[in-house]
């Protein structure tokens, strides 16, 4: 898995991957949206847009290093 952003609402984390996976069209290819709640400790609440979809840890690597190659954002995420 791997996190594209974090977002004030749900309908934003949304639109940012609607416009990623256009612009990257052939890096999302069988890749799946996730979007989840989490509340910092400060009280603000923000939407995660994460990625699933990948082969292993090796495949969501080369996947954040062409997006970082394109100044996007990427984090990789262990799944638990």
């Amino acid at each position: 898995m791997v996190q594209l952003g974090a977002f004030k609402n749900a309908s934003i984390a949304k639109s940012e991957w609607a416009w990623v996976s256009r612009r990257f069209e052939s890096y999302f290819e069988g890749k799946i949206p996730v979007i989840q709640r989490r509340a910092t400790s400060g009280g603000k609440v923000f939407y995660q847009l994460r990625a699933v979809g990948f082969k292993d840890m090796d495949a969501s690597r080369r996947f954040c290093s062409l997006l970082k190659a394109e100044n996007k954002d990427c984090i990789r995420v262990a799944v638990r």
